[in-house]
């Protein structure tokens, strides 16, 4: 039996353990301790103890059942065996999943938009857990990972969000700040921001020549700001076509409000050929980032079956999504499928719940169905 001694410093052949290979385990002949019994010290063995707790100081593998080390005195010295690598196969299994499991994390946020960049590196912060999506179809496969906390790679994710712009930048940016860190600030970035001081001070005209600038370089906030300068005719021309052309290069990039706005035009068929499919995956695009007016659209279209299918429950959830952002349209919306048992169980007191904050909002529809519903509630005999 090979057996390990203890020392303090490691030496460099020494490489073959995996637990102790920093705590400086050494591989004693066997003609050694022949010799070191034949000396006349006793070799007692000591009861057989496991090296989870080891285990747990170097690799972090706590509660993990690892693999039981006899153990032997030869005098005053403590002498172990020889570790196999493979003695925490649960641990290795664990490790394993996990690198995987982050690698397609990173993937998914690398080939994202800013959102999702800003998204990892907020769960990097807190330790959150991340969705894994399909290599091929989009699609959730319904795997996560847990990431374990760490503010370099918060901070690193946070950089990339701002540095690619959209939806995702402008919390980056905060989220930097918390942390103490300048965010990063190209030179598209600066122009991007003049052009909205420009627009602040009323010179709609300087702020368009800006943001042309800042759009020409990429920016896809100054794409989408540019868009809706063309669409609205502040400080150039109004020109549908024009909109449209600046929207999709800023939804190309992930710009969530740029998705919802030519996702708008499509519905609509203005200055684009209307297509309800096509709306109906821009509106989803930017729903899945938040969008709430977004969110609203695309449950309006699955109520009605226009661009998806039709489908009351999808239509809840996306209603919900976007009253509980006080959204004032969703929230009627999603009282009206509670009041007329759609998607859901009839229930008047959630659909009256969601009617009055609709109408705290000031949404019309709202306040009249509320009216309506007190009536045939209250209605006297």
């Amino acid at each position: 039996m090979r057996l390990s001694r203890l020392r303090r410093r490691p030496r460099r052949h020494d490489r073959r353990s995996r637990f102790f290979r920093y705590r400086g385990v050494r591989r004693l002949r066997s003609s050694a301790v022949n010799s070191m019994a034949r000396g006349g010290r006793s070799m007692e063995r000591l009861p057989v103890i496991t090296i989870a707790a080891c285990a747990a100081a170097l690799s972090g593998c706590a509660g993990v059942d690892c693999m039981s080390v006899p153990s032997y005195r030869i005098g005053n010295i403590q002498y172990y065996e020889e570790i196999d690598s493979s003695g925490c196969a649960a641990y290795q299994a664990e490790r394993e999943t996990y690198a995987y499991g982050k690698e397609r994390a990173e993937r998914q946020a690398r080939n994202g938009s800013s959102y999702d960049k800003y998204s990892l590196g907020e769960k990097y912060e807190t330790g959150g857990t991340v969705s894994i999506k399909d290599v091929d179809t989009g699609a959730w496969r319904g795997e996560s990972v847990a990431l374990q906390k760490s503010r370099r790679q918060a901070i690193y994710w946070y950089k990339e969000a701002v540095k690619q712009g959209g939806s995702g930048a402008g919390k980056a940016r905060e989220a930097l700040i918390r942390l103490g860190k300048t965010p990063p600030e190209t030179p598209a970035e600066t122009l991007a921001t003049q052009g909205y001081d420009a627009h602040k001070r009323g010179d709609d005209a300087q702020a368009a020549r800006l943001w042309r600038q800042a759009a020409e370089k990429g920016n896809a906030a100054a794409q989408y700001n540019l868009g809706w300068a063309y669409e609205n005719g502040r400080g150039v021309e109004q020109n549908g076509v024009e909109a449209a052309r600046w929207y999709r290069q800023a939804a190309e990039q992930g710009h969530s409000s740029a998705q919802y706005s030519l996702g708008v035009m499509r519905l609509a068929g203005r200055a684009v050929s209307q297509d309800s499919g096509e709306a109906a995956r821009l509106f989803r695009l930017a729903a899945e980032q938040g969008h709430a007016s977004a969110q609203k659209n695309l449950g309006l279209m699955y109520k009605n079956g226009d661009g998806v299918g039709q489908n009351d429950v999808a239509a809840v959830q996306w209603f919900r999504r976007a009253a509980e952002q006080d959204h004032g349209s969703a929230q009627f919306s999603l009282g009206l499928m509670y009041e007329e048992g759609r998607g859901v169980e009839r229930n008047l007191d959630q659909a009256a719940r969601w009617y009055r904050k609709a109408a705290a909002s000031g949404n019309e529809d709202a306040q009249r169905a509320l009216a309506l519903l007190r009536a045939s509630v209250f209605r006297p005999e």
